[in-house]
């Protein structure tokens, strides 16, 4: 039994590190929010952690703090941008769920929506990294009416903030 619980551990792992495991180019970070930039009509979501500096201009920003976090002296914010409007933004609760021989994230609540995101009013989001499993993430409508889920990921090797489409 011992045997299987190890195996299923160093699974789920490998599954993680590969989901949350890629860097960012540091070149990327240009408003607050770091990412890979595709052509403007194809939606992106960019995540970096907010600097000081703008979260100074408080009129600049929208902003949720994961309910029971507020308090915490491991609180991070982050920066969640948009290069175009993206409909149904949400921030979401996240679980791991076995699909067939692999894992995938499930939406478990709701904790926030916005009708709307757009370029010009990112959000910030107030948030503690629990162990390596994400548990926040956040969802939004594409183009093509689909919902996309990413998880909100920080990197074991740098600690930069990740988002992760299982």
């Amino acid at each position: 039994m011992k045997r299987y619980s190890v195996l299923f551990l160093s699974a789920l792992t490998a599954l993680l590190l590969a989901a949350c495991g890629g860097a960012q180019d540091p070149a990327d970070a240009g408003n607050g929010a770091g990412g890979v930039d595709v052509p403007a009509e194809n939606p992106v979501v960019r995540i970096d952690s907010a600097q000081e500096s703008f979260l100074a201009q408080t009129d600049a920003y929208e902003e949720f703090i994961v309910p029971g976090d507020e308090d915490s002296e491991y609180l991070v914010r982050a920066v969640l941008s948009v290069n175009v409007a993206v409909r149904d933004f949400r921030v979401v609760g996240l679980a791991l769920e076995p699909q067939g021989d692999t894992l995938r994230f499930r939406e478990t609540q709701e904790l926030y929506a916005l009708d709307v995101l757009t370029p010009e009013k990112p959000l910030v989001l107030g948030l503690v990294f629990y162990g390596d499993t994400p548990s926040v993430g956040v969802s939004y409508t594409d183009e093509n009416g689909e919902t996309r889920i990413l998880a909100v990921c920080m990197s074991g090797e740098d600690g930069s903030l990740l988002l992760s489409e299982d």
